[in-house]
């Protein structure tokens, strides 16, 4: 991996003095929840005292009115739950990465290539290195293994957050070449012998609510990194695909997120709203355990991964389900 953070050009540029962890307002949430229910039964109240013969059940147009009244107390309720969303604690506002690169692809290695899988966690693990310089820029917080929208089997390698800012990152772990896009869901490698295309559905992620809202703004990037001697370029004026998604190499990379997070209008803050709907997409994994302000940034990233990946030797009438049509986890 040929990745110099000393050459990171945004380094130099000026950034938030000190970290500012947003306020959160669940106990005013909760209050306005039980506001509404009192305010239901004094509503209650106020038609019994109008309506005495209720008691001896002479009054039998009450009861819609009452359901009604319930009814749209539920909803009110409901709203104000779904539409105020509830804030992660201080203790988790303070974390800075959570869980690790390549659980979501080991925790399902049964259903994909060994060789495959060990080259596509060798991948996340090199970017989830290269994304830690970010944790430089105050508020920033590193994601790994998120739900991919639509799938059961894909996922998505990284997530970058800073403000309202999140950056999804995909990694690839390909051979050396020259790669460009050839529309907005595809990747190819120049050969000879013409194109050879790869999927790439990162453009989902732009326009799904569950990833397109979890922030005010958002973006995506593919990050290409070599799996043998030799480089990997990329065709100039087709490094953007059709909706604005790049592909570079890590130390590119690297540099066009620094500088996109350092330009939000809340850059240096950890939005805790923001924060608690990305954390609602991580995949159940292997290793759950993120790193606290203090301590070592990374879980232990080996530079070569592969030779010590030992995964458990499936049972021998065991029949792997198939991936879904059209995604490829790596």
């Amino acid at each position: 991996m040929e990745f110099d953070p000393n050459k990171l050009s945004w380094l130099a540029a000026p950034t938030p003095a000190a970290e500012r962890i947003g306020r959160s307002y669940n106990a005013l949430r909760v209050l306005i929840i039980i506001g509404v229910m009192l305010l239901g039964f004094a509503l209650t109240l106020v038609l019994l005292s109008a309506m005495p013969s209720v008691a001896f059940g002479r009054a039998p147009a009450f009861w819609p009115v009452a359901v009604a009244l319930v009814l749209v107390l539920c909803l009110i309720i409901k709203v104000v739950g779904r539409r105020w969303g509830k804030a992660v604690s201080m203790a988790t506002a303070r974390q800075l990465v959570f869980g690790a690169p390549g659980d979501a692809l080991l925790s399902g290695w049964t259903r994909f290539r060994r060789e495959d899988i060990a080259k596509g966690v060798e991948g996340e693990r090199w970017t989830a290195q290269a994304l830690e310089m970010l944790l430089a820029i105050p508020g920033t917080r590193i994601l790994h293994g998120l739900r991919f929208p639509g799938s059961h089997v894909a996922d998505v390698d990284h997530a970058v957050i800073n403000g309202d800012r999140v950056v999804y990152v995909d990694s690839k772990f390909w051979k050396p070449g020259q790669y460009q896009w050839v529309d907005s869901e595809t990747l190819a490698s120049v050969h000879p012998r013409g194109l050879r295309r790869r999927p790439i559905h990162m453009d989902v992620l732009q326009t799904h609510p569950l990833t397109a809202k979890v922030g005010a703004e958002m973006t995506c990037h593919v990050i290409v990194h070599a799996n043998a001697p030799g480089d990997v370029t990329f065709t100039p004026g087709r490094q953007i695909s059709p909706t604005g998604i790049p592909v570079t190499g890590v130390q590119e990379g690297i540099d066009m997120i620094g500088h996109w997070l350092l330009q939000g209008k809340k850059a240096g803050t950890v939005d805790r709203y923001a924060l608690a709907r990305l954390l609602s997409l991580r995949k159940r994994a292997r290793s759950d355990a993120g790193t606290r302000r203090g301590s070592r940034p990374l879980l232990a990233v080996q530079r070569r991964p592969a030779a010590n990946f030992r995964p458990r030797r499936p049972a021998a009438n065991f029949r792997p389900r198939r991936s879904a049509r059209g995604f490829r986890p790596y």
